[in-house]
């Protein structure tokens, strides 16, 4: 019998929905939006609380330069406003179900979540 892995509350399409509703673009201008993945790494505790944000990474096509897009007249957000407010938002989610050992202990295990924007 192996470990349980830890889960958000109402599983994977609830933490889809969580992650899309407050990662959401600042515009609805297409050619304003920016894409990519920003990695999120964290402990689930024992309680299914998240205690520590181990790091934050991101990848997109967002330009390392500058945000302003001059040609559509906008500003695009950074790599860094989006690792930080994954960062916040990772801290702020709900009490998770946490991992359950094959003793039936609940423990702490570590998490990697790959969030598409």
């Amino acid at each position: 019998m192996w470990d349980s892995i830890p889960s958000f509350p109402g599983g994977d399409t609830a933490l889809a929905s969580y992650w899309n509703i407050n990662l959401k673009p600042e515009t609805t201008d297409t050619a304003c939006k920016v894409h990519g993945v920003v990695y999120v790494k964290f402990w689930v505790e024992s309680t299914g609380h998240i205690m520590e944000i181990i790091s934050v990474e991101a990848k997109s096509d967002i330009s390392k330069e500058t945000p302003v897009d001059y040609i559509n007249n906008c500003i695009k957000p950074t790599e860094q406003f989006i690792m930080d407010k994954a960062k916040i938002l990772a801290q702020t989610m709900p009490r998770w179900n946490a991992t359950i050992s094959r003793d039936g202990a609940p423990k702490r295990s570590k998490v990697t979540l790959p969030i598409v924007y």
